[in-house]
């Protein structure tokens, strides 16, 4: 039996620990320890603070940031059926793009105007084997970018995109146009999984991973240059993204059978935190809730 005392006093004691929506995630207990306000947002469509309806979204629709920092909000093409399944946002119905979770305005820019050490992380359910993507046009996941040709023609902090050969492509754009630094990783342990996708920067170089219950694959990179194309007031994006598209999903229709679930980014600089103990701390919280599938 528990007995459980509530006051309706605030108390002003300073040493209480404030609660947050995802203690896994912003404050990691002693490892990876708080965030201290590095995590510019982060949602859990699984969640209800985050995704209040549990339900299918339509455009325009508030993502409430588990940060607390600022919303985000839907951005889905018109006439779009998309389901909610397993804890997040089922894609198989789409014939165009996008669908994306978008971050709030201004949540890249200390990124942008410190060292541009970052963290972003998603979670998705991957297609089968037979549905990733075929089509030499990248299948974009997460990107900064809103346009069609992505990257090449605006200011973007990365790109994840569905590659033909077939890779999950991690492209880090460095001077505001098509040079980038790219890790490619092999989905092939992962068709079918959900999945944690991360990419990260720091003093130490570049890194990429995918971990699911198939096993984790790794990929790293020197630490490279900073970008020089100004991305400060790009917003991040999650789920089907527009980048790299001609407004039609009829080149990677199969690639779309998939879906999202959470996802975070974080300033690295403010934080400073290492990634990998970051995101073993919260793969290993979230899967324990088996709320995903």
């Amino acid at each position: 039996m528990a007995l459980v005392l509530k006051s309706t006093v605030a108390s002003t004691a300073s040493g209480l620990r404030k609660l947050r929506r995802d203690m896994g995630l912003l404050d990691g207990g002693t490892s990876p320890g708080p965030d201290l306000g590095g995590v510019k947002f982060a949602f859990d469509l699984a969640f209800s603070y985050s995704w209040p309806t549990l339900a299918a979204p339509s455009s325009s629709q508030t993502v409430l940031d588990t940060a607390e920092v600022g919303n985000g909000s839907m951005n889905i093409a018109a006439s779009q059926t998309v389901t909610y399944a397993g804890g997040g946002f089922d894609f198989t119905a789409m014939t165009l793009d996008p669908c994306e979770v978008v971050g709030p305005s201004g949540c890249l820019s200390s990124i942008y105007s410190g060292l541009q050490y970052f963290l972003v992380s998603g979670w998705y359910k991957f297609p089968i084997s037979g549905d990733w993507n075929t089509n030499a046009a990248l299948m974009a996941m997460f990107t900064a970018t809103s346009v069609a040709n992505g990257y090449t023609a605006e200011a973007d902090l990365l790109t994840i995109a569905q590659n033909n050969t077939p890779y999950l492509t991690f492209r880090r754009q460095t001077n505001g146009g098509s040079t980038t630094d790219q890790i490619n990783l092999s989905p092939a342990l992962h068709y079918g999984n959900v999945a944690q996708v991360a990419f990260w920067r720091n003093a130490a170089g570049q890194g990429a991973r995918i971990k699911s219950p198939g096993g984790t694959t790794n990929g790293t990179l020197a630490v490279g240059s900073a970008n020089t194309g100004n991305f400060s007031a790009k917003q991040p994006r999650w789920g089907i993204c527009g980048s790299f598209s001609d407004l039609t999903l009829a080149p990677h229709l199969n690639a779309s059978n998939m879906r999202l679930y959470r996802g975070h980014v974080e300033d690295l600089q403010i934080s400073g935190r290492d990634p990998v103990t970051v995101l073993d701390a919260n793969y290993a919280a979230v899967t324990a809730r088996a709320a995903f599938s």
